[in-house]
């Protein structure tokens, strides 16, 4: 508790006096497990009283935590239909909930690994539409270890305890590292669309005279994690 006010203490401090703290979240820590439920609703509380007002947001393997939580972010639910009525459950206790991705799903999943077309990574933000889940988290933005994105997949030996991990191609990073920058990236834009998508879907979707029109746009795009249109050319026209 000690080590954890001389941190968090000074660091809401400086959020607020620059207003940054209404777009903070904080992390207690990262995949809690159904074991780990009491541990973690500890040390949220503990955080809550550093800094009051914060809004708490983790990746979880755990549904049950009573409110420890702003924004859930669950590892898997399993199939559209279940996804949405765990978000929706949810939303109506106040609690926001999204989806990620890590590593996996591969195959025909959506994702936004290098070697997969860019449509894919467009309708990661249709799934966040036809799920009623609010937000997407990607665990890598620039996590390049010191390496070289350039030149070769990441290898990062911290990601497993027992050797060295080879990630999919793109899975640290959506930027690129520039001279004092980052420089954005095609599937950067990708997802940069599909938010605008999802945005579009749910103005229409606001609109009590045009909701049945955007769930059926979205349903002549894509029905699940793996089942949606994979030709970018028929895409646009719908």
């Amino acid at each position: 508790h000690a080590l954890l006010r001389q941190w968090l203490t000074p660091l809401w401090q400086l959020l607020r006096a620059r207003g940054w703290d209404a777009i903070y979240y904080q992390h207690v820590f990262d995949e809690p497990l159904p074991t780990q439920a009491d541990h973690y609703r500890h040390l949220a509380l503990i955080v809550r009283q550093l800094m009051p007002g914060v809004r708490l947001m983790d990746a979880v393997h755990i549904h049950e935590l009573n409110g420890a939580v702003d924004v859930m972010v669950p590892s898997y639910l399993g199939g559209v239909r279940k996804e949405r009525r765990f978000a929706e459950a949810y939303q109506r206790c106040g609690v926001e909930v999204w989806y990620y991705t890590c590593c996996c799903p591969r195959g025909r999943w959506l994702n936004r690994f290098l070697d997969f077309p860019l449509l894919r990574t467009r309708l990661l933000h249709w799934y966040n539409y036809i799920t009623h889940t609010t937000g997407y988290l990607h665990w890598g933005l620039n996590h390049y270890r010191g390496m070289d994105p350039w030149q070769q997949t990441v290898i990062d030996p911290e990601i497993h305890p027992d050797g060295v991990v080879v990630l999919p191609p793109g899975d640290t990073h959506v930027v690129w590292p520039g001279d004092n920058a980052a420089y954005g990236s095609l599937r950067l834009t990708a997802m940069r669309n599909g938010i605008e998508d999802y945005e579009l879907l749910q103005m229409l979707r606001d609109d009590p005279t045009r909701a049945q029109r955007a769930d059926a746009i979205a349903d002549s795009v894509i029905r699940n994690g793996t089942s949606y249109i994979q030709d970018p050319v028929t895409f646009t026209r719908h």
